[in-house]
């Protein structure tokens, strides 16, 4: 995936806390629409608001200096992913449906898991 995720029209990011690598993202860039492909932090690292910061980082990619979001951001989450949902609905995301079967099973599941598909849409933030 990474390899897929690179070029002028791909945004990457990582943090570093300490000197190591905590986290990163991924967003690929079409006209006014930013697509969040990826966003993750180290296991060992989460619980330290490291995602927020990851999050915000976007949020402000996508306004202007006056905070007025410039671009509508899409993702896709896990639907078990409770975590990262509440994150996105306090950035003020929007569920705006599903993709049954989307992601691959997490052992010991046995079943795709569906995703929930989320917008955030220009206007001020």
């Amino acid at each position: 995936m990474f390899i897929q995720c690179s070029g002028r029209l791909y945004r990457t990011r990582a943090l570093y806390a300490a000197g190591q690598l905590v986290g990163f993202s991924i967003c690929y860039l079409v006209a006014d629409e930013v697509t969040l492909m990826n966003i993750a932090v180290h296991p060992k690292h989460q619980g330290n608001g490291y995602g927020r910061v990851l999050f915000q980082d976007i949020i402000d990619f996508i306004s202007d200096q006056h905070g007025q979001r410039q671009r509508t951001l899409f993702l896709e989450v896990r639907e078990s992913n409770h975590a990262a949902i509440a994150l996105y609905q306090r950035f003020g995301l929007s569920d705006i449906g599903r993709r049954p079967g989307y992601y691959p099973p997490i052992p010991p599941a046995t079943a795709n898991e569906t995703a929930v598909v989320m917008r955030l849409g220009q206007g001020h933030a």
